[in-house]
């Protein structure tokens, strides 16, 4: 997530310069973050139900157990916002104007000083 929210830095610097609130950015962030563990999440329930007679055999308590599946999707979930939270918030506290200016090289060294 870093490296994504490190690569947009430039954009986020244009969306500042007319007055774009951070608010506005962290939804950017948070957005694109909710859509890929979404989609992770959806995939690994499917799994887990497709290969559920395969686990069976292997783990004593069922696969398909609904606290079991709740607590995993929370836990994702959680730790996913945080590790969007830190750069997001990172990137919404640098100067548009040194944003704009930043070199493609640099943009790392930029939102994380």
């Amino acid at each position: 997530m870093s490296y994504t929210v490190a690569q947009r830095t430039n954009e986020f610097g244009i969306r500042m310069a007319p007055g774009a609130q951070r608010g506005h950015l962290l939804r950017i962030v948070f957005s694109a973050n909710a859509v890929s563990v979404s989609s992770a999440i959806v995939a690994g329930l499917a799994l887990s139900f497709a290969l559920y007679r395969i686990f069976a055999r292997w783990v004593e308590n069922n696969s398909s157990d609904a606290i079991t599946l709740v607590a995993g999707t929370l836990l994702l979930a959680a730790v996913s916002a945080i590790a969007c939270l830190f750069p997001a918030l990172h990137a919404s506290h640098i100067d548009p104007m040194a944003a704009l200016r930043i070199d493609k090289g640099d943009l790392r060294k930029a939102v994380f000083d």
